[in-house]
């Protein structure tokens, strides 16, 4: 496991575990700080280290596990793998979001036919929203594998501020209405339509008092920094990753999420600015519908077009009542659905208890 969504999402599941559990996180994120104790294996693999790295896991499990719970094909693959040639344990998959999914050609083709193979290896499957489930569904005849677990999160405290904190003060946003992404800069979560929303909603504004903002690192953070400067691009920031505490403060102060992402699983960030009531703006892409409820919990904008964004961003900054609206209502459905770690716990508890049994 490494650090993102899928850090944040177990993190909320293992804080809520009984405590008659021994549980271990397998993370290969020496960095990586939680309660839960952790076991470092560095799990990534290229086609010359697979192999042993099969066989080391295999006997690493042999010895610690009667279940492992892999989160993401990658790690699954490997997982299943070691259960193929041996593994005396149970094992569950988590793929949060199907890799083939979110591909074209022969490369849909080839993580469509691991994720095959991973379903006919695994106890049970776990899909975090209704588009995954009824995909994994459609993908398998074992349907008594797959269940469906809706994600959630801890409630934040609702007077939660930022304007104290020294990053305000740095970059003097304490004024600003800010325009904000959450999220690893990687092409997936589009920092380039980030970056043509801007353009094109500055130009067309004449308010200077709009600030964007993507808090988040990854791999291309240096690149759209680097970016942002080679053209002298102003009033807008790539401030890298920040810890979780700070960007719900910054959450909760900014006028509007502007969620870029090409594909999404199930986005937990969108679910936080549900929670403190910050109005999203969403790309509409394929599973959208899974979280945004159109005019009702967020407004979505045409796939990947960044005046359809900037003409519908500037709408919501300027309607207040719009704003509130989509607040109230988000907030509500965050509450119905999606708060209460108790019963998210609950649910995985009760798998794992049916499968040592």
């Amino acid at each position: 496991m490494n650090s993102g969504g899928v850090a944040h999402y177990v993190k909320s599941l293992t804080d809520q575990l009984p405590r008659n559990i021994d549980l271990k996180i397998m993370t290969a994120d020496t960095s990586y700080k939680i309660d839960t104790p952790l076991f470092y294996f560095d799990y990534c693999y290229n086609i010359f280290s697979l192999w042993p790295k099969i066989f080391n896991f295999k006997k690493i499990s042999a010895k610690n596990f009667d279940i492992v719970h892999a989160h993401t094909q990658k790690a699954a693959f490997l997982v299943a793998l070691a259960k193929t040639l041996g593994g005396n344990f149970a094992m569950i998959y988590t793929p949060h979001g199907l890799r083939h999914t979110q591909l074209t050609g022969i490369q849909k083709i080839f993580h469509y036919l691991l994720d095959k193979y991973i379903f006919h290896v695994s106890d049970k499957i776990i899909a975090i929203s209704k588009s995954e489930h009824q995909q994994m569904l459609r993908m398998t005849s074992l349907k008594s594998k797959i269940v469906l677990i809706n994600t959630r999160i801890e409630k934040y405290p609702e007077n939660i501020t930022a304007v104290d904190d020294p990053f305000f003060e740095k970059y003097k946003l304490e004024n600003k209405n800010i325009i904000l992404m959450l999220g690893e800069v990687y092409p997936r979560k589009n920092p380039e339509l980030f970056i043509k929303t801007y353009k094109k909603t500055l130009d067309s504004s004449k308010s200077h008092d709009l600030f964007f903002l993507w808090v988040g690192g990854g791999k291309d953070l240096s690149y759209w920094k680097n970016f942002i400067k080679k053209y002298d691009y102003k009033n807008i920031l790539f401030a890298g990753k920040l810890p979780h505490e700070l960007a719900m403060k910054i959450l909760k102060k900014s006028k509007i999420l502007l969620a870029t992402s090409q594909i999404e699983a199930f986005p937990i960030y969108i679910l936080e600015a549900f929670m403190l009531g910050t109005p999203v703006l969403c790309n509409n892409y394929p599973t959208s519908s899974d979280i945004i409820d159109n005019n009702k919990t967020g407004i979505l904008f045409n796939f990947n077009d960044p005046e359809d964004a900037s003409t519908k961003l500037l709408k919501l900054f300027y309607d207040n009542i719009l704003q509130k609206k989509l607040a109230k209502n988000a907030k509500q459905f965050f509450i119905t659905n999606h708060a209460g770690l108790e019963n998210f716990a609950a649910d995985h508890y009760k798998i794992y208890k049916e499968i040592l049994a």
